[in-house]
């Protein structure tokens, strides 16, 4: 289970940079095409033909789970019998773009739900049908970069430092490998699209493919700086103590749908982001819904509304926010409120830890330590307290500065900052 760790790694990510001033495309790149979505489409063609009474068997590799009934019954309501009528080849063929629809726009629904948008859906078909596999070798050839033997076309990777084998892009068979599409995937971004930095997502079972990426920057004449590739572990789900065990292909499958009607998208947000990208997360789906101080998210959204709490209270007590210029900061010398103004100094740092690293997760501490700050300092000062009325203003001051902070946390990881719970 990693399938939203990447998308919630990536928003996360994407937001930070912005924060810092980086302007941002966010982009998911579609796997359709290859062997796996071969295999997809022909399940999908077989359980078609099953709702229809016909018994044909799904390939023995092929996809097991029920979501694939789900999606033959809905093209099956879409377009009727036709595909009934035609050869096997060529119906899998015309499955091919409505099945890359259908998964598409359910997964696009899905992470609608847990507030990731993207701006593109790139298709990995599109990089052959439009050409660009063509143009990118082309202009690796012009370089030097390939090599033909043994009947298949090689990239010369065993140049570049930290590989030691040359790498197959055109089999002797003459199909394109999934290296062939990544190299007229970054060539397009790159060359043809011109974006002056690229971010991948990757799980961490790729990193073998990191140094490849490496020496391909490098053999399209572009600085290897400009491509990071992100790796992050995969999610294990634990219930009751004890893992949940996933499995597409099986169709042991939870959903992110399924987890947000059970958790909520903000402790999906909150707790796959509170580890390094190259951890793995255990992610509790028990202590997700527990409304006290060991569930983090719970911890720091509270902090949050009870500040709201707080400054609705000042003001019915007759105690509005003044011009934080017009209030005296130096009536603020109690070490709970040093502590709490240090604490809220150090954000842009915090946002600039995130963005060199590339990883969020820094702030999930610094959200969580900040509510724990806070509530010292609420312990040690009466906020609210119409006799020291100046001291009060002062000191709502810092509670509203912290809950901008909070708050600002919070959107930077995807997470809400509700004002009452």
């Amino acid at each position: 289970y990693g399938g939203a760790r990447n998308a919630v790694l990536g928003e996360s990510v994407a937001r930070v940079l912005e924060a810092a001033g980086y302007t941002i495309q966010r982009e998911f790149y579609v796997n359709d095409f290859g062997t796996q979505f071969a295999l997809f489409a022909e399940t999908l063609y077989a359980r078609y033909c099953q709702h229809y009474g016909r018994e044909v068997a799904i390939p023995e590799e092929g996809y097991q789970g029920e979501y694939v009934l789900d999606y033959a019954a809905q093209i099956a309501q879409e377009v009727g019998d036709r595909f009934l009528n035609l050869p096997r080849e060529e119906a899998i063929v015309q499955l091919r773009p409505i099945a890359r629809e259908l998964v598409v726009t359910a997964l696009e629904q899905e992470l609608k739900r847990i507030g990731v948008v993207f701006d593109r859906w790139f298709s990995e078909q599109s990089l052959h049908e439009e050409g660009l596999v063509e143009q990118s070798l082309d202009y690796l050839q012009q370089r030097g970069e390939l090599e033909q033997r043994d009947g298949a076309v090689w990239f010369l990777a065993s140049k570049y430092p930290g590989i030691e084998k040359d790498v197959v892009v055109i089999r002797s068979n003459g199909k394109p490998t999934y290296f062939t599409s990544d190299i007229a995937y970054h060539y397009d971004k790159f060359v043809r699209r011109g974006f002056d930095h690229v971010v991948n997502v990757w799980s961490v079972d790729h990193q073998g493919h990191v140094a490849r990426m490496g020496a391909i920057m490098q053999s399209l004449g572009l600085d290897p700086s400009r491509l990071t590739i992100l790796l992050y572990d995969l999610v294990k789900l634990v219930r009751d103590g004890k893992e949940v065990k996933l499995s597409k292909r099986k169709g042991n499958l939870v959903t992110i749908n399924d987890v947000v009607d059970e958790v909520g998208s903000d402790a999906i947000h909150f707790m796959l982001l509170n580890r390094s990208p190259e951890s793995v997360v255990e992610f509790d789906l028990d202590l997700a819904v527990e409304r006290d101080n060991e569930n983090p998210v719970y911890y720091v959204q509270y902090s949050h509304a009870r500040i709201c709490s707080i400054l609705a209270k000042a003001a019915d007590e007759g105690l509005t926010l003044p011009d934080p210029r017009e209030v005296d900061v130096h009536l603020l010398v109690h070490p709970s409120e040093f502590a709490l103004i240090r604490k809220l100094l150090e954000l842009e740092e915090q946002i600039d830890i995130a963005v060199d690293k590339l990883s969020p997760h820094n702030l999930t501490y610094y959200a969580i330590e900040l509510a724990r700050i806070f509530s010292g300092f609420y312990r040690d000062c009466k906020v609210v307290d119409s006799e020291q009325p100046a001291l009060s203003r002062a000191r709502l001051c810092l509670a509203q500065a912290t809950r901008t902070v909070l708050a600002k946390t919070l959107t930077l990881l995807g997470v809400s900052a509700p004002e009452s719970m």
